[in-house]
């Protein structure tokens, strides 16, 4: 028979155990209502991540891996900023690489607000690094900070979206790594895994999770907005429409 000892320690683990599911079910309920006026049914978005899923192997996208080289060609890169240093706007977005919202704001609005303001100079990007989904979070960061050390953490990261797996089923692998860094043109594949190893690549995740917490921020994408060396503030939407972001943007640019 346990001793009261045991007994009491036994109830302790299972009390932490339960609390540390309902933190998780909780961060993750408060991405999803970042969805707002999306309108996606709940069978919807299991098709889609199932869908995803089936493509988050070893083998990128070739033809989605090669829009995102294409729409990010000619652009500069240094670090994780993207886009003309005196750029007059910047937005920085709060990211998990694992997020599948990060991944439909990737495909339905950043290249429109690329496009039309990233590539003429008027708007730069920054990218903070989120990694509180899981482990393949946590390996997914600090490969896109091993990009940035490349000056292309933004191809690099438009790639691994494209071919994005279902959250926690441990596909991001070395070799799934391998295959976005191959997808990735220019890119050097030994480097980008030596740098992603590195304590600098963790400081990375860190500061970016400071960063959040700091805005007391909830969920993943968020975004701030603001004058280039001024002030920034949080770019408030409601559904993953261009219009969202390009309002708040040309405010600023009439400025």
């Amino acid at each position: 028979m346990a001793s009261r000892e045991e007994r009491k320690r036994a109830a302790r683990e299972a009390r932490i155990e339960t609390e540390r599911r309902d933190a998780a079910a909780a961060q993750r309920r408060r991405r999803l209502t970042q969805l707002g006026g999306i309108v996606l049914g709940a069978a919807a978005i299991v098709a889609i991540l199932i869908a995803v899923s089936s493509g988050g192997g070893s083998k990128p996208q070739t033809s989605s891996a090669q829009s995102a080289s294409t729409l990010l060609t000619g652009i500069p890169q240094k670090g994780l900023t993207l886009g003309n240093a005196k750029a007059p706007v910047t937005i920085v977005e709060f990211n998990d690489m694992q997020c599948p919202i990060c991944r439909d704001y990737q495909s339905a609005v950043f290249p429109e607000l690329v496009q039309r303001y990233v590539r003429t100079g008027k708007v730069r990007m920054e990218m903070r690094l989120q990694s509180f989904i899981g482990p393949d979070s946590v390996t997914a960061g600090r490969a896109v900070a091993g990009a940035a050390k490349q000056n292309l953490a933004w191809t690099f990261a438009e790639a691994f979206y494209a071919n994005q797996g279902q959250e926690n089923s441990g596909y991001v692998t070395p070799d799934f790594v391998k295959s976005i860094a191959t997808a990735t043109p220019g890119l050097n594949h030994s480097k980008l895994v030596t740098d992603a190893s590195s304590p600098a690549a963790a400081q990375t995740l860190t500061e970016g999770k400071s960063a959040f917490a700091a805005r007391s921020l909830t969920g993943t994408p968020s975004f701030l907005i603001g004058r280039t060396g001024g002030q920034l503030s949080v770019l408030n939407w409601s559904a993953l429409k261009a219009s969202q972001f390009t309002g708040p943007i040309n405010s600023l640019l009439a400025e």
